[in-house]
């Protein structure tokens, strides 16, 4: 949670003047709760405009794993694609080393190179590199083992925006085609992206004076939790409620302005990742299945739990899938 709380606090690390400031009295309403809480509301508070350096920085950034990844599409177009349709007499073991060897590296050391040719200081810039290339290095893998969706492979440009895209399509269920956007879809996207900016500017407005750990836990006052009761403390919860509600949203946005922009430039409607999981999932599985973050299991149910579903049991892919999920997010919080 410290890591996901230093991405949110990075954002606002060079933050402009804010657009309207107002001060909030001293005040005997709820003393008890607040008191209690530890959350003090009296004080001067602004509402924060967008940085616009950041926001082109992690554009800019996009730009180039988008880049990167339509020359990896065509190299797997031409050259591994064609060995799971028996068109090329190229051999398993050099796909294999093509992919294992070196494309795959390249997407989790190819961010590694740029942050140290760059400079780049920014969390959340780290962040926005970083994860399109880990959804390449799975989509490279289930290229290998044959699970890319048919509907993408009958062209160079279909599979490239497949591919490319940090996010993914939505297929037909019925007949596996990629779904057209509508007008409506384009709206409905447009209004999300525009809904989810305003949601983290109200949140940064209200938490940045606290650095968004507005309950004085000890963990806030920067003191170690050293026993189970500690991590329980109502207060220490309340400050992972909302670095939880801020990475949400933060990650809804990356996700709702990707589909945007794929809907509005290539026609293929996109599918939502964030569908707010910390607010309407119903049980575990709702959460991590079909709410949070609905790209990243697109690729490891492609990229790691049908290739060893193939040769093993479902509790075998699960595990594994499980393996490489927590090994993709250290490798996050590493790099950023």
């Amino acid at each position: 949670m410290a890591s996901i709380l230093s991405l949110i606090q990075s954002i606002a690390a060079s933050k402009s003047e804010p657009l309207m400031k107002f001060d909030v009295p001293n005040t005997t309403f709820g003393d008890a709760f607040f008191a209690q809480s530890g959350i003090r509301i009296e004080g001067t508070y602004g509402i924060s405009s967008p940085y616009l350096q950041f926001w082109f920085d992690c554009t800019l950034v996009l730009v180039i794993d988008v880049i990167f990844g339509l020359i990896i599409s065509s190299i797997l177009y031409y050259y591994v694609l064609p060995k799971n349709l028996k068109q090329t007499a190229m051999s398993n073991s050099n796909v294999y080393v093509l992919g294992f060897g070196v494309i795959i590296p390249c997407c989790y050391l190819l961010p590694y190179a740029l942050i140290d040719a760059t400079g780049i200081q920014n969390s959340v810039v780290r962040f926005t590199l970083s994860v399109p290339m880990v959804l390449y290095a799975f989509r490279c893998v289930e290229a290998m083992c044959g699970f890319v969706p048919p509907a993408v492979t009958s062209s160079p440009l279909d599979y490239a925006i497949y591919y490319a895209t940090p996010t993914e399509l939505m297929f037909d269920r019925k007949n596996g085609q990629r779904v057209m956007a509508t007008s409506q879809d384009i709206r409905r996207s447009l209004i999300g992206t525009t809904k989810t900016l305003i949601t983290i500017l109200i949140l940064m407005s209200l938490f940045s004076p606290y650095n968004y750990e507005p309950f004085q836990s000890m963990n806030a006052r920067e003191e170690s939790l050293s026993s189970i009761r500690d991590y329980l403390d109502m207060k220490h919860l309340g400050n992972c409620l909302i670095t939880a509600m801020m990475f949400q949203q933060l990650v809804g946005l990356f996700g709702s302005a990707t589909a945007l922009a794929i809907e509005v430039m290539t026609g293929y409607r996109a599918v939502e990742s964030m569908r707010n999981p910390v607010m309407e999932a119903t049980s575990p599985s709702d959460f991590w299945g079909r709410r949070w973050n609905v790209a990243v299991h697109g690729v490891l149910k492609r990229g790691v739990f049908q290739p060893v579903r193939r040769f093993s049991s479902s509790f075998v892919a699960a595990l594994m899938a499980f393996i490489a999920s927590g090994l993709f997010h250290e490798y996050l919080v590493h790099l950023t």
